[in-house]
């Protein structure tokens, strides 16, 4: 079993060992950890040449805790930064606060404002998943409230009569 979440100085990241044909991006986060003198017998590890049938779980569990110990010393950005100009897999796990402060979601206007007129306000939401200028994207609403729709899916959907639905409020299946 391969561990992919690991704390970091400030929180936690998500990154794996990677063998074979992609054991190039775990040696792009050996060859940093040797550079701070943390990389011991990892860089010795053939990483392009072994599969995951020759490692053991102990011997995988190991490296992990040398990892582990390097992640310590540094901040989940400096980690992802790091993974982006060497081009190896390695995640910040942020906070729901984070994740709205995000320099990158705040420059391409991620964050939309929808009005929810059963609460008197509007709520901050995730926008568009991508941009083009051929196919624009536009939010359409709030979300469904609770039940919104229970008699268009049970009713015309699905066929329920209209008893059949109070029966199951009723009973607090629905």
């Amino acid at each position: 079993k391969i561990k992919w979440i690991y704390q970091c100085k400030d929180g936690y990241i998500s990154w794996r060992i990677w063998l074979g044909s992609q054991g190039g991006k775990t040696r792009a986060m050996v060859e940093w950890m040797d550079r701070e003198g943390m990389a011991y017998e990892l860089k010795d590890v053939s990483w392009e040449r072994l599969g995951m049938d020759d490692v053991s779980q102990q011997q995988l569990e190991k490296w992990e805790a040398r990892f582990g110990q390097f992640f310590l010393r540094h901040p989940k950005d400096e980690l992802f930064e790091d993974a982006l100009k060497k081009d190896y897999t390695l995640f910040p796990l942020n906070s729901p606060q984070e994740i709205l402060e995000n320099e990158q979601l705040g420059f391409r206007e991620f964050w939309v404002e929808v009005d929810h007129p059963e609460l008197s306000a509007s709520l901050t939401s995730p926008g568009a998943p991508f941009i083009s200028s051929e196919t624009p994207w536009r939010i359409k609403g709030r979300a469904p409230l609770i039940g919104e729709h229970n008699d268009e899916i049970y009713c015309r959907e699905l066929g329920l009569s209209g008893d059949e639905l109070d029966a199951l409020r009723q009973n607090h299946i629905i």
